[in-house]
């Protein structure tokens, strides 16, 4: 009878721990895509780069651009029209929305990396509290590489890409909207820099 209640206890024992593997493997699976949860092969970590590129749509032929204004934080009305011979990264936001302010630091790091191009990152927001909300984000967040521009009312949003937030679009020296991009990217991803500056040339 003993050697019977042996074998018992050894087959429960490697049930559960079958169990355990199938249950550890699940988690594994259902872990956040990122640097620390990938697999690491020696002192290299693997993981899975989103491709922001293949999400930045061209426009062919490019588009006018809207010539509705917004303003500075200044309260100085403006247009793209104003920023015709430079390159422009348009971005549509607000503070209120979680993706948009995920993307700001990004945005504020490309600003850095191309302002030598002649690139401006001009990031609108369309809060409605205009200055009041957006000039305590901005320091908050030390983005300060992006000045304040404010559409209180939405009406340039609503010109440029309807309801949807975080919207990009790309200009070029021209003025002409040449791409266009929906949701957050990381802005300062080397290919998505790369690929900015061809567009807004």
């Amino acid at each position: 009878m003993r050697w019977i209640a042996l074998v018992l206890l050894v087959a429960v024992i490697a049930a559960a721990a079958a169990l355990y593997g199938m249950v550890a493997g699940e988690g594994e699976a259902e872990a956040p895509r990122s640097v620390a949860a990938a697999p690491a092969t020696g002192d290299r970590v693997v993981h899975a780069v989103p491709d922001w590129t293949a999400a930045l749509q061209r426009l062919d032929p490019p588009q006018a651009a809207s010539t509705e204004a917004f303003t500075d934080g200044d309260g100085k009305a403006l247009s793209l029209a104003d920023f015709k011979g430079q390159g422009v990264v348009l971005n549509l936001w607000a503070t209120w929305c979680g993706p948009c302010v995920t993307e700001m630091p990004s945005l504020n790091r490309l600003q850095a990396a191309v302002a030598a191009d002649g690139i401006r990152v001009v990031a609108v927001s369309s809060d409605r509290e205009g200055m009041a909300k957006v000039g305590p984000f901005l320091k908050k967040y030390d983005l300060d590489h992006l000045q304040p521009y404010l559409d209180p009312n939405g009406a340039f949003q609503r010109s440029m890409a309807g309801q949807g937030l975080p919207r990009t679009f790309i200009l070029n020296g021209a003025g002409q909207v040449v791409a266009s991009y929906v949701g957050p990217a990381e802005w300062d991803a080397p290919e998505l820099i790369v690929r900015v500056r061809e567009l807004a040339r």
